[in-house]
């Protein structure tokens, strides 16, 4: 199932709706940007990261602007191409946002003006395709 998302027309970033959660449990629908500069899986601001109750999972050394700070990484789930599956988190100070290295991997279209349709889909690989064939 695809991944929806708009275009907001007075930014003009791409936006996803991703349901996120603490445990794989009960699950709450977020939206993030796209930033396919990072290559982070998810970014949250802390308020969220609380309100979800994510649970440290250590720390990551997170470089931007040319430099380096070790940063406190979190756990969550989220229901991503017809699964759930954990995902790293990282604070942010901007708005949550979603990077590469979460949508690698993925077929990412827009339609680019506003409120523009944005989808992330599964990426279909020939090995599945193959293997598929194989199993009928």
């Amino acid at each position: 199932m695809p991944i929806p998302g708009r275009v907001d027309g007075n930014s003009r970033r791409m936006t996803v709706r991703v349901n996120v959660s603490s445990d794989a449990g009960e699950y709450r629908e977020m939206v993030f940007e796209v930033d396919t500069a990072s290559d982070m899986e998810l970014a949250l601001p802390i308020q969220d990261i609380v309100e979800l109750g994510l649970e440290q999972a250590g720390n990551i050394d997170y470089r931007s602007n040319g430099t380096s700070h070790d940063m406190p990484r979190y756990v969550a789930y989220v229901e991503w191409h017809d699964g759930h599956i954990p995902v790293y988190v990282v604070e942010t100070d901007r708005p949550a946002y979603v990077g590469m290295g979460l949508i690698w991997d993925s077929y990412l279209s827009a339609y680019l003006f506003p409120n523009g349709a944005v989808t992330v889909s599964r990426m279909v690989h020939w090995d599945d395709i193959k293997r598929e064939a194989e199993e009928e």
